[in-house]
């Protein structure tokens, strides 16, 4: 804190200590009368108040000063520490400056050969990518064609199978009409060495069957049962539906046993059929009959 911060309260009240002086001569010596020292005397109590004011503020200046002194002194001692502080820091910082000189000079001549590195590694990922490009291209024409290969082929499998299964259905049809026919050509073949006659166009004589004659034969063949296979297999009720539809005459026949023989027909049983026909009557079983 400089000398005038410490000293100006009492330059301030010394200068108004002349001035009172200086308005108390001028009253006294160079002015007249009652109402000049009466002017005098409101000047003086006024000068007295403002001296009193100003007593007090230079109490509270001097208070101020006081503080101001000591805040100052705690700054210079605070400073002086600082101060000390500083000093040490620099030399850390300039122990750390050497430090990193010697720290950056290594950093440089590694980042030089590190620099060298990455330009060879660079060219080779360089060649390396641009041979893995190629190869992947390849492989991509490769894969197109595979995909295109394997698209034909599954079109190609689709219309086999389609193809396929055609024809095992045209097979199956086939062999169950092989089978029909083989067992009405063998029956027809076994039945004409026993001397009975098959009609033509793949239709059997159903008259072997004893108990049917030329009429209900017509009427069966009308009905879908055409054949011994046929015969063999319609259940009783269906017969005796086609005899009902033909009316009163066809309705008296019994055509139980006729399955039964034309399955022994179908066999080619020709022995079984001829004793069993011995022992009918008109196509009936007496002893079934009998049993009734």
């Amino acid at each position: 804190m400089t000398a005038f911060a410490c000293y100006w309260p009492w330059l301030l009240g010394g200068a108004a200590l002349g001035w009172l002086a200086w308005q108390l001569f001028d009253r006294l010596f160079r002015r007249d009368g009652e109402e000049a020292g009466l002017r005098w005397k409101r000047e003086y109590d006024g000068a007295t108040a403002n001296i009193s004011t100003l007593r007090g503020d230079l109490g509270a200046a001097n208070s101020k000063v006081s503080a101001m002194t000591s805040d100052w002194e705690k700054a210079t001692t605070s400073l002086k520490v600082k101060s000390d502080e500083v000093l040490t820091l620099r030399a850390e910082l300039s122990d750390w400056q050497a430090k990193f000189a010697a720290l950056d000079a290594t950093a440089k001549g590694a980042a030089a050969t590190a620099a060298a590195a990455a330009t060879a590694a660079a060219a080779a990922a360089a060649a390396a990518h641009q041979s893995a490009e190629d190869k992947y291209a390849a492989l991509r024409a490769e894969l197109e064609r595979a995909q295109q290969a394997q698209r034909a082929s599954a079109d190609e499998a689709t219309r086999l199978a389609s193809e396929l299964a055609d024809c095992r259905a045209r097979y199956a049809a086939f062999e169950s009409q092989s089978k029909q026919s083989l067992l009405a050509v063998t029956a027809v073949a076994t039945a004409a060495s026993f001397g009975f006659k098959p009609q033509r166009n793949g239709q059997d004589d159903l008259t072997i069957v004893e108990g049917i004659g030329p009429k209900i034969n017509e009427l069966l063949i009308a009905g879908g049962i055409d054949t011994f296979v046929k015969l063999a297999e319609a259940p009783i009720s269906r017969i005796q539906a086609i005899l009902d539809a033909a009316g009163p005459t066809f309705r008296i026949a019994n055509p139980a046993t006729w399955p039964a023989q034309s399955a022994l027909c179908v066999r080619g049983a020709w022995e079984e059929l001829k004793t069993l026909q011995d022992r009918l009557d008109a196509g009936v079983d007496p002893d079934a009959k009998g049993r009734q």
